[in-house]
Formats: structure tokens, C-alpha cells, sequence
């Protein structure tokens, strides 16, 4: 194994995971508060796929095992972007609550390299440089600012 990492890009399914909303609370001229809601805009949802590069050139992925998608929206430069994919393979905010802490890692990626022939774990898979590819359009909306929909 040579390299571990993922590749993202804009999801061809736009549909999110969910929808937000803003809750604007004010007062009029007596005081009492007023709310109301303003919708936000739809995130953009992007596909991530996690890899291993092995030194014989083969990339191993765990795509057959479904998809990973992530919604973003807000603000987010190219730095952040790249955080917020490691993240969803990482998942280290995640192993900071108790109850996730201790869970697998990677099972899906330890069990699509087996089936490869490639014995490993997670710590062997820890240790491995990690990158993070984006695709042009993905890169591009970072850099205009235009992560939602």
C-alpha cells in the first residue's frame, strides 16, 4: 500500500440529506419578539469515494460497497473542503463521543483490499500518507465561494 486517500466531486444527485432553516428572532416597537423563518439555500451534496493506491498501480475502492455523500453549504474555501473530506473518512470528530469511540474503522476499505488480495487493518491503513483529490468543478465553486446549489 502506498497511499490512502479519497476523491470528491459534485454529486450528480443534488437532492440533500436534509434542509435548514434560519430562525431570525427580533423585536417590533413594543419589545415583544417576533420570529420568522428564512429558508436556506440547498446545500451542495458531494460524492466522495475512499481509496488505496497499492505499488503495483492498482487503486482499490470501497465504491461497491455504496456511496459516500456529504452536504455542504456556507461558507467554504478549498482548505476547508479538504478538511471536511478527510473528516468524512476520517470521522475523528465522531471518535471523540464515547460511544463511537472504540467502534471500527474502515471495515469497508479493510474488506474490498482483502478481497484484493491485500491483508491489512486499521492501523496499517492509519499510517498510510493520506490525500484528498477534488475534482475541477468542486474546486472551482470553493474558490467562487458557491457551495450550495
Amino acid at each position: 500500500m502506498v497511499r490512502m486517500g479519497a476523491r470528491a466531486r459534485v454529486a450528480a444527485d443534488q437532492t440533500p440529506m436534509g434542509r435548514s432553516t434560519l430562525l431570525v428572532v427580533t423585536r417590533d416597537e413594543g419589545g415583544r419578539e417576533t420570529e420568522r423563518e428564512v429558508p436556506q439555500p440547498d446545500p451542495l451534496v458531494i460524492d466522495i469515494v475512499h481509496f488505496v493506491d497499492l505499488d503495483d498501480g492498482r487503486r482499490i475502492t470501497t465504491e461497491e460497497f455504496g456511496d459516500i455523500s456529504l452536504d455542504l453549504g456556507g461558507p467554504c474555501d478549498e482548505t476547508l473542503l479538504r478538511y471536511e473530506v478527510r473528516e468524512a473518512i476520517f470521522g475523528e470528530e465522531m471518535r471523540e463521543i464515547p460511544e463511537f469511540a472504540a467502534g471500527p474503522r474502515w471495515e469497508d476499505m479493510i474488506e474490498a483490499l482483502h478481497r484484493a488480495g491485500v491483508e491489512t487493518d486499521e492501523s496499517a491503513l492509519a499510517a498510510l500518507p493520506f490525500v484528498v483529490q477534488l475534482d475541477e468543478q468542486l474546486v472551482a465553486r470553493a474558490a467562487e465561494g458557491r457551495l450550495s446549489s
